[in-house]
């Protein structure tokens, strides 16, 4: 069961059809690859690495950036069986060293560029360096290696924003199970087109025979990309869906602001890896044909769907309003979601039935979200990172997604920001979005809950008005905020410009 298996059939019923089209953005690389391309040049990859010595089950780093040369890299290392590793640069050169400590790579891949500066990573200098060439080679014939579908076939590193990172095992089946979940939300076939700007929605793409255009940006701080040559892109290829962070997107819309004559409207917008406020879907909805173009995708690195959103109605701006959080739809049929007692922060280890029923939380009350399925990660690698995340009770495998939520009657899903954020009140837990996103509905005002000083912040450069401030008045009295602050920019992660950060919130 190799996941590579995937752009075989594509292969061989659309070889001539574009798998993807690159950026420009990385030197040398070609304006587009076909399935037919991708698969030979991935098949003489993966012969160069055999050559090598690698064999299946070697971890293989993979230092390439967003670009066809990636999944060059990406497939010849699974066609092999082979276990590509994927560390983000985001996490520095203290971070990187860590990561690749762990996980031991036997080999490198890259451009001539990005092998170069393994020699900052001493973990990589005995590793073999293999260069990505797009040229198919005489190899081609080579087959699939047999792997066992709860073999690994992938590690990637969480962002580390609850901690340290973690090393995330994906294996072939759960990719496959991911690519067939993504399907569902996603629902693009053959000949279809989409930008795209995270890898791993690349790899479900090639799994449905759809077109990725690769964003001509700098994707290492989506929030602060330029603008003009993505859409340009849009003009140019005319894809009929984009997935990117919210961060990302609003870079489109604010550019379009500066007198952007291109007319090209997307069928659907998917965003999500941030909170997507109603104000920001109604941004977003220039970018589409209709309104209900813009579909909110909940997930996380180790369970991505979890559920998703299109369109925005008054009710659920009305609960918003009220308190109630950010709506994030249904779950996905691929996975099951259920709200617990929040004891985030303590390890909850091995349960049986009753035990997780009695935990489990109904009605649309608050607690946290647990997911399993096959599509979500059943561990991490050498377990470092399952107490805190894991439940497991007999042979299924829950993750706590260290979200606080509700789940309603209807199955719709609440999202009310981190567990780890929670404000300790009188009437019990309030959680960031209950508040946040309340304040940024019925002001326009971006804020953030201070939970140790009971403080709301307010990004507010001059004086709110009048009525916006009446209405900060009636929230803090209502969830007994403490106090009120103004500041001219709410800090935000530095590497989306999406998330609160809230560490650097001074008391």
């Amino acid at each position: 069961m190799n996941v590579a298996s995937i752009l075989e059939q594509h292969a061989d019923e659309r070889g001539d059809q574009a798998a993807v089209i690159g950026s420009g953005r990385v030197r040398g690389e070609p304006a587009s690859v076909s399935f037919d391309e991708l698969r030979g040049a991935s098949a003489s990859l993966g012969a160069q690495l055999l050559s090598s010595g690698i064999r299946p089950g070697d971890h293989v780093s993979l230092l390439t950036p967003l670009s066809i040369r990636l999944y060059v890299a990406l497939i010849g290392a699974l066609r092999i069986g082979a276990v590509p590793v994927v560390v983000d640069p985001n996490l520095g050169l203290r971070g990187m060293r860590r990561a690749l400590g762990r996980v031991k790579p036997r080999a490198v891949i890259g451009t001539s560029r990005t092998l170069a500066l393994s020699l900052l990573l001493p973990e990589l200098w005995s590793a073999k360096k293999i260069m990505v060439s797009m040229r198919p080679g005489r190899q081609r014939a080579g087959g699939l290696a047999d792997v066992e579908s709860d073999a690994s076939a992938l590690i990637t590193f969480t962002s580390g924003s609850t901690g340290q990172p973690k090393a995330v095992v994906r294996s072939h089946g759960l990719l496959l199970a991911q690519n067939a979940a993504l399907d569902s939300v996603l629902r693009q076939g053959p000949g279809d087109v989409c930008l795209a700007t995270l890898p791993i929605f690349v790899l479900a793409n090639l799994g449905q025979g759809v077109t990725s255009v690769l964003a001509d940006a700098d994707l290492r701080r989506p929030g602060f990309i330029d603008a003009r040559p993505v859409l340009e892109q849009i003009e140019r290829h005319r894809p009929q869906s984009v997935v990117a962070s919210p961060a990302l997107l609003q870079r489109l819309t604010a550019e379009m602001d500066t007198g952007w004559k291109g007319n090209h409207r997307f069928d659907h917008v998917f965003t999500g890896g941030a909170p997507v406020f109603p104000d920001t879907i109604e941004d977003l909805s220039r970018l589409t044909k209709t309104p209900e173009g813009v579909v909110t995708v909940y997930g996380s690195t180790e369970a991505e769907p979890i559920s998703h959103l299109a369109g925005f109605n008054n009710d659920l701006l009305a609960a918003v309003k009220d308190g109630a959080g950010l709506p994030v739809g249904r779950p996905v049929d691929a996975v099951q979601a259920r709200i617990i007692t929040d004891r985030w922060g303590e390890p909850m280890g091995l349960l049986d039935e009753a035990g997780l029923d009695a935990q489990t939380i109904t009605d649309g009350n608050a607690g946290e979200i647990i997911v399993t399925g096959e599509h979500v990660v059943r561990g991490y690698l050498d377990g470092v990172g399952d107490d805190e995340t894991k439940i497991r009770v007999g042979d299924t495998v829950w993750h706590r997604t260290g979200d606080a939520g509700r789940l309603e009657a209807d199955g719709q899903l609440w999202l009310l920001g981190r567990a780890s954020a929670k404000l300790l009140t009188d009437a019990g837990f309030l959680y960031p979005f209950e508040i946040e996103a309340a304040v940024r509905a019925a002001t326009g005002l971006r804020c953030a809950l201070v939970a140790t000083s009971r403080q709301l912040v307010v990004e507010s450069p001059t004086a709110p008005s009048p009525i916006a401030s009446a209405t900060l008045d009636d929230i803090i009295q209502r969830w007994g905020i403490h106090s009120l602050k103004f500041v001219n920019q709410i800090p935000m992660d530095s590497r989306h410009n999406a998330k609160v950060d809230y560490s650097q919130i001074l008391d």
